[in-house]
């Protein structure tokens, strides 16, 4: 055999090789495809007592129990990319008011009730049903999860409320203090006022991430405030999340929130600079863990970071929470581990309800062709039946 022929099989071989391989990728990707479009049953966890069947029973997507990804998103990374990159940030007319807290600013955004929701005169009913939105470390109400909630809960009938805590949403700041995560006095500040103008108002709160562990520890220790809750992609633990985040694998998640801190700095940067904050090095960050020994750390008085991180966790409040709660997590969160969910301490609260989904990423559950948030449908159908039920109850009496 010359070296001409046998180059000429080698050159063939390889053409069949690069071919079956082909073949056997598309194979693979479809085996995939499959299994996260059609293994999409939601796995519950709960207490089964009368009132928490009859939740299940009468919102529907609770009901039906499935959660199917957008066909062409089914990774958690292509949901993520998706979500922060591709969605479109709905308009949202809203209103802004600063409030006071200890040596700072949080300022609330508000959407009024829908139209269609309005008395015969046009006035809105003082006990129309309240909704207190609680945003996560990477943005607020200035971005597309929060804005299409929001929406999506007007639609429905709810007045609408978004805490933003301090320097979220190019919002001021009167210092470069931000907030306390491991204590509710700014949530709580934000939660008195919206109750002061609303003081005949059922109050009812949903929280996205940092804003769900806050929720748990603010349902913990104020029980007679809020009605019922959401708790979406509950981080539970910041501690062991710290932990998980510097992971090689998670570089890129690690790296876009510390982005997302720098960004809300830069919003700010000259209060930040007048504190003393080195904020050339602050902006040269590609961890959280960097950022908030630099700047987190020093504006919150902590002499080690993990001593705040170890503060955040909201593990020990959930059996003290005393109303319906909702929690939605999904097993192929980037950032928060399934396993960590304290599913026993859920199941030993009559009031709670974990749905826990396959695919979803973090707080995104894009569905269907267009990639719409399917999250706000069983999260708004839940505290629409809480609200009907409160009603029924008022009415007994």
């Amino acid at each position: 055999m010359s070296i001409a022929q046998f180059q000429d099989r080698q050159r063939i071989g390889w053409s069949r090789t690069r071919k079956w391989m082909f073949y056997a990728g598309l194979i693979l990707i479809g085996v995939e495809i499959q299994g996260n479009y059609w293994n999409t049953d939601i796995l519950y966890t709960f207490n089964q007592t009368p009132q928490n069947l009859e939740i299940i029973q009468k919102c529907p997507t609770l009901r039906q129990g499935v959660y199917k990804p957008t066909i062409y998103l089914q990774t958690a990374f292509l949901q993520s990319l998706y979500g922060s990159k591709f969605d479109p940030v709905p308009y949202v007319p809203m209103t802004r008011v600063e409030v006071p807290v200890e040596n700072g600013l949080i300022t609330i955004d508000s959407l009024p009730v829908n139209q269609k929701f309005l008395r015969s005169d046009k006035s809105e009913n003082p006990k129309q049903k309240t909704l207190i939105i609680l945003h996560g470390l990477t943005g607020a109400s200035e971005c597309n999860y929060i804005r299409h909630t929001v929406l999506n809960a007007n639609r429905k009938g709810f007045r609408v409320y978004c805490i933003n805590m301090r320097g979220y949403a190019n919002s001021r700041m009167i210092s470069a203090q931000p907030t306390d995560y491991s204590k509710l006095d700014d949530l709580l500040a934000g939660v008195n006022y919206i109750k002061s103008q609303n003081p005949d108002a059922p109050l009812y709160m949903l929280g996205f991430s940092m804003g769900s562990l806050q929720l748990v520890k603010f349902l913990a220790t104020y029980k007679d405030v809020i009605k019922g809750a959401v708790a979406i992609s509950c981080p539970w633990d910041i501690y062991t999340l710290a932990q998980e985040i510097k992971k090689p694998t998670k570089f890129i998640y690690n790296m876009a929130i510390t982005k997302n801190f720098i960004r809300n700095m830069k919003w700010n940067i000259d209060v930040y600079k007048m504190s003393g904050i080195d904020v050339d090095q602050a902006q040269k960050c590609y961890r959280t863990e960097d950022f908030d020994e630099l700047v987190t750390k020093r504006l919150l008085g902590y002499e080690n970071i993990q001593d705040l991180y170890k503060k955040i966790n909201c593990v020990k409040e959930i059996e003290q929470i005393e109303v319906p709660t909702l929690f939605v997590s999904s097993m192929n969160d980037p950032v928060i581990q399934s396993s960590n969910i304290p599913k026993d301490a859920i199941l030993n609260n009559k009031n709670l309800i974990l749905a826990l989904t396959k695919n979803g990423g973090h707080i995104e559950w894009l569905t269907g062709f267009k990639a719409v948030r399917w999250i706000n449908k069983p999260a708004i159908e839940f505290l629409n039946y809480l609200d009907s039920v409160n009603n029924k109850n008022i009415s007994h009496y």
